[in-house]
């Protein structure tokens, strides 16, 4: 979606009482995590040892791909 906007923040921290405590970025504006940075960077890169020059649109394939299999796609 060409009106998607998409925000990288910092990790959650992990509370004494074993609760992820957000960013107040993302509290106050009621976002979700929906990738850790390692993830969304090994999906990245996941895709462009496949593909010489992706597109955009490969990636977002591979992300969303990776968030409803938990697996790299196959370009």
């Amino acid at each position: 979606r060409a009106d998607l906007i998409c925000y990288l923040e910092m990790y959650p921290v992990i509370s004494d009482d074993d609760d992820e405590v957000y960013p107040e970025f993302v509290i106050n504006n009621s976002l979700e995590l929906f990738f850790y940075g390692d993830q969304f960077l090994d999906v990245l890169r996941n895709i462009s040892t496949q593909k010489e020059n992706p597109s955009m649109e490969d990636f977002i394939a591979g992300l969303n791909f990776y968030l409803e299999n938990d697996n790299f796609i196959d370009l």
